[in-house]
């Protein structure tokens, strides 16, 4: 019987009626369900079974109200949905529904009204979503975010904030308003340009700001910026462009700290580094002034006894000629003294010559050996392609010979001195480029020099000798001899262990006087050489 009552049902349905049914529950993931006009529920997915507690076999017909408690509350709601539905073509809600068994879920509910060709309303077409892991994983980024814009509301150090991609500014965090001096809704949407000088505005600073981050992908400097007051503080500043998953441009992010007290603190410091730097000048000077005062009246007090003696017209106790050798010499010191002077000014007029470098030092090779002594060891290591250079090749040989006698005073109980020369291509300067050089080093096994002695080595009359155990100027005739000759010096000392002094000077250049001999074979240059020694 029930048979025939199942088959005349489905007699009684068109074709299009079943496939619809069909189609309604084979919809996984969702409920579907289609209310009458008053609320009762006429069809519904398979899939409500346990889902809500108001849908399924055992639930048909019962009003929508049963989709939540079953309340005063709940009836009043359905009813609005349904209100709500006819009058603006769709209801949309989310809220909890708790299943026949399980915990309950967030479910996204959207009601939508059903009319025939007249118009008429046939019923209610709903769709229910399990939402409950969306919602979850949208409340857990909502809190993210939420967090991330404490946590940045709540830096005062930093000013953070973010412009879009024409440098207009578009939100700003405690730090900003605390630096800068404006409020959120004095600033936001203006260009971030005004906190620039007008100088810098002048000059397009802030779009090169923007185009260096875009193009280096950041942008980092320090430079004054302007608070609402019209004071300035120096800032550092971090642009950072932010791009969406797809890469195009979204905006900048923008990091300004306020660094004027550090910088206040490195420019104090600057200047007592000056200060100590001019005290140091000034000492140096004083020593200079008083050993010079000291040598020359020494030699002016010689002259003038010479002198008075010759005029006297008293007995001689030594012939005329004893105190005129006396006048002579004591004039060639003073002129000496002049000499190294000048050199170290660099006011020393120099003779220029085209000179093999190797040949002179091998032409001093006996005057050197005679003057290190039997307890040193002299050992050459001279390339055979050093080139030539043009400078003064007396000064030049002072130079290597003031530089032997400090090393041998730096080996009391003996040891070794060795002069290299070569060919160098270096940078003597961070910010230089790399050139050419000749390569002279004097390098000793003796004591060693103090750091804070080393500093002080090239000054004029220094000298950490006994009195009259050096003049403290042969140091200083090597420094000005390099500078004035457009090279430079380099110093490498360890106590205990010895000192390396060496001397870059620049090549010849081919057309400098005889500087064909830079371009000699080895062959001709080591008969000039020879040359040379013979004379």
């Amino acid at each position: 019987m029930a048979h025939d009552t199942e088959a005349s049902c489905t007699q009684g349905r068109s074709p299009e009626r079943m496939f619809f049914e069909h189609a309604v529950h084979a919809v996984k993931g969702c409920v579907l369900a289609f209310f009458e006009p008053n609320g009762q529920i006429r069809i519904s997915n398979a899939h409500t079974h346990g889902f809500v507690a108001f849908v399924g076999e055992d639930d048909q017909g019962h009003p929508c109200s049963c989709s939540l408690k079953k309340s005063a509350r709940s009836k009043r709601m359905s009813a609005l949905a349904l209100k709500t539905a006819r009058a603006e073509g769709c209801f949309e809600a989310g809220g909890w529904l708790r299943p026949k068994s399980g915990e309950p879920v967030w479910a996204h509910l959207v009601l939508s009204p059903v009319y025939d060709e007249a118009q008429s309303l046939l019923g209610y077409a709903a769709c229910i979503h399990d939402s409950t892991a969306r919602r979850a994983a949208e409340h857990a980024l909502y809190n993210s975010e939420r967090q991330f814009r404490m946590l940045v509301q709540g830096v005062r150090d930093y000013a953070i904030y973010m412009l879009d991609p024409q440098g207009c500014i578009t939100n700003w965090n405690a730090g900003a308003a605390l630096i800068k001096g404006y409020a959120a809704d004095e600033i936001i949407g203006k260009h971030y340009s005004t906190f620039y000088t007008e100088e810098d505005r002048q000059r397009g600073e802030p779009q090169r700001a923007l185009e260096m981050a875009l193009r280096s992908n950041g942008f980092h400097n320090e430079a004054w910026r302007v608070r609402k007051d019209g004071t300035l503080f120096w800032a550092s500043v971090v642009i950072d462009p932010i791009y969406d998953e797809n890469g195009n441009l979204l905006g900048f992010a923008k990091i300004t700290r306020d660094i004027t007290e550090r910088k206040r603190g490195e420019e104090k410091a600057a200047r007592q580094r000056e200060n100590h730097h001019q005290s140091q000048k000034l000492e140096a000077l004083g020593r200079i002034t008083g050993t010079v005062a000291h040598d020359f009246n020494n030699m002016l007090a010689i002259i003038r006894t010479a002198a008075e003696m010759l005029g006297s017209g008293m007995p001689l106790k030594h012939d005329a000629d004893h105190y005129i050798r006396m006048i002579t010499d004591t004039s060639e010191r003073a002129a000496n003294l002049t000499g190294q002077l000048l050199a170290f000014a660099r006011q020393q007029p120099l003779r220029l010559e085209v000179f093999s470098p190797t040949a002179r030092i091998e032409g001093l090779r006996h005057v050197i050996s005679t003057s290190l002594g039997s307890r040193n060891e002299l050992v050459l290591d001279l390339a055979d392609d050093v080139a030539f250079v043009e400078s003064d090749p007396s000064q030049f040989e002072t130079a290597i010979l003031n530089l032997v006698i400090n090393a041998r005073d730096a080996m009391e109980e003996g040891g070794v001195v060795t002069i290299t020369a070569s060919n160098v291509r270096t940078a003597l300067e961070e910010d230089d480029a790399a050139r050419e050089w000749v390569a002279i080093e004097v390098r000793d096994s003796g004591s060693g020099i103090a750091p804070q002695v080393l500093t002080h080595i090239f000054e004029p009359f220094f000298t950490t000798k006994e009195v009259n155990q050096g003049t403290g100027l042969g140091l200083s005739q090597v420094y000005g001899y390099v500078k004035q000759s457009g090279g430079d010096i380099r110093v490498a000392s360890t106590v205990g262990k010895g000192t390396a002094f060496t001397l870059y000077l620049p090549p010849a250049q081919p057309d400098a006087g005889d500087a064909w001999g830079n371009l000699l074979t080895p062959a001709a240059r080591d008969a000039m050489r020879q040359g040379s020694t013979a004379q």
